[in-house]
C-alpha cells in the first residue's frame, strides 16, 4: 500500500472534476469496452442493422484480455480466430487479407495473454504455459458461446496458433463446430531445427561472417526466448517471410482506428 502524502493535500475543484473525469474515463475502458473499430454501413452510411464492430477488454483467467468482434450478423456462426506467436498479435494481418470473413461470420480476433493489447508487464512468467493459454481459450469460447447464444464455434488457427486449436479441439469437440488449421505447428522441435540449420547455411554460402558468428554462438535447438530470436532474425534476413510481398508497417501496426 502506497503511504499517503504527509500533511494536507487539498484539490481544487476543477483538479478534482479532472481527476474524476479521468477515473471515469479509464473505467469505462478497461470495465465496458470502447468502440475503436470501423462499422458495418450501408450504401446510405448507416449503420448495418444485426451488424456488430467492437474492441472490448474482457476478465479472462484474471487477466483483462482484448477481443474484436466483427461481422455483418451476429446470427452467422461465430469464428474465433487464433494468430500465431506466442507473444505477437496478428489481427491487423488477418483483417489485411481475411476481412471478407466478416461478411459470412460473426468473427472473434482475440489478442492472447501476452500479446498485443493483451499485454501487461506484470503477467507472472508461470502462466505462460499451454495449460494455461487452454483454459483462457476455453473461457473465450463461453464467452462467446454464452453471450450471442452459439452452441458451438468454428476455430481458425495460424501457426502456434494450430497447437492451440488442435489440442482445444480435441479436448472439447462438443464446443467446437470445425476446426480449420493453417501454417500448422507440425513438429516444433523438428521446425526450429530446420529453421537453425537454414539459417547457418544461408550464412555460409553467402559468406555472412557476422550471421555464421551469432548462429554458431547459440548452437543448435534447443534455444533459450534469446537464442531463439537471433535464429529467427536471420532466418527472416535470408528469405523467411509471413508473405511476399512483405506487409508494410502501416497496415501491419494497424491504423489509427484499428480497422
Amino acid at each position: 500500500m502506497i503511504p499517503p502524502p504527509p500533511g494536507p493535500q487539498p484539490l481544487s475543484s476543477q483538479r478534482r472534476c479532472w481527476r474524476l473525469g479521468l477515473v471515469f474515463v479509464v473505467g469505462l475502458l478497461l470495465g465496458a469496452g470502447c468502440v475503436h473499430t470501423a462499422p458495418f454501413r450501408d450504401a446510405q452510411g448507416h449503420v448495418v442493422p444485426g451488424s456488430i464492430a467492437t474492441m472490448e477488454y474482457a476478465m479472462i483467467q484474471g487477466l483483462f484480455q482484448r477481443l474484436w468482434f466483427r461481422g455483418l450478423n451476429t446470427a452467422h456462426p461465430a469464428l474465433l480466430l487464433l494468430h500465431g506467436g506466442p507473444g505477437i498479435s496478428e489481427a491487423p494481418l488477418f483483417r489485411r487479407y481475411q476481412a471478407a470473413l466478416e461478411r459470412h461470420f460473426l468473427v472473434v480476433y482475440w489478442e492472447q495473454r501476452g500479446a498485443g493489447r493483451s499485454f501487461r508487464a506484470a503477467i507472472p512468467p508461470t502462466t505462460m504455459t499451454i495449460a494455461q493459454f487452454l483454459r483462457d481459450l476455453d473461457a473465450v469460447v463461453d464467452l462467446v458461446r454464452r453471450r450471442f447464444g452459439k452452441e458451438q464455434v468454428v476455430l481458425l488457427g495460424h501457426s502456434w496458433g494450430t497447437a492451440l486449436g488442435t489440442l482445444y479441439t480435441y479436448q472439447h469437440p462438443d464446443k467446437v463446430a470445425a476446426y480449420v488449421g493453417t501454417g500448422p505447428v507440425v513438429d516444433m522441435r523438428a521446425g526450429e531445427r530446420l529453421s537453425y540449420d537454414f539459417a547457418l547455411a544461408e550464412a555460409t554460402r553467402r559468406g555472412h561472417a557476422a550471421a555464421r558468428a551469432a548462429l554458431q554462438a547459440i548452437g543448435p535447438p534447443p534455444h533459450s526466448v534469446d537464442a531463439m530470436l537471433t535464429s529467427r532474425k536471420w532466418v527472416e534476413r535470408f528469405g523467411g517471410r509471413v508473405s511476399r510481398p512483405p506487409v508494410d508497417r502501416q497496415t501491419h501496426l494497424g491504423g489509427a482506428d484499428d480497422r
